[in-house]
């Protein structure tokens, strides 16, 4: 049963092809506008991932309407296979790995304080609330001069 979540009882491949036939991504609110020019120069500076529980295909979506490039970023997850810990801890601990770092070194940026900043901060990263998309070169700005 090499590759099969037990609770859900489907294949990682059964998911994956389910997945992709899911074509109707949550619209996104023309007023939260993304800065792609701040992003796009953020992602230049600084080792950045998304680490998101939407579906990888709405991702997509949503990285496309927006103007964002996935080349911009070190890696894109998607956490909605994980359904035992939609936290995003298994992600970030991947991330201190692979990026050799210590905990205190990462900033996580999210709009969940529930999935995205407690467990940042149960990790030891730095982890900011970002209430809305036009906030995000305000946010991570400051953040990032502390």
């Amino acid at each position: 049963m090499s590759g099969i979540r037990p609770e859900m009882k489907i294949s990682i491949k059964d998911f994956l092809d389910w997945e992709s036939s899911c074509i109707e991504p949550v619209d996104i609110d023309p007023n939260e506008t993304v800065n792609t020019t701040f992003l796009k120069q953020l992602c230049k500076d600084h080792t950045v991932y998304i680490v998101s529980n939407s579906l990888s295909n709405h991702i997509k979506h949503y990285m496309k309407v927006l103007g964002i490039s996935h080349s911009w970023f070190k890696g894109v997850y998607s956490n909605r296979f994980m359904k035992k810990d939609m936290t995003k801890k298994p992600y970030y601990k991947k991330i201190i790995e692979r990026e050799n770092c210590k905990p205190n070194e990462v900033y996580v940026f999210g709009d969940s304080n529930k999935s995205d900043i407690v467990p940042a901060k149960e990790l030891g990263m730095n982890g900011y609330e970002i209430p809305s998309a036009t906030m995000i070169p305000e946010i991570v700005t400051n953040a990032l001069k502390q």
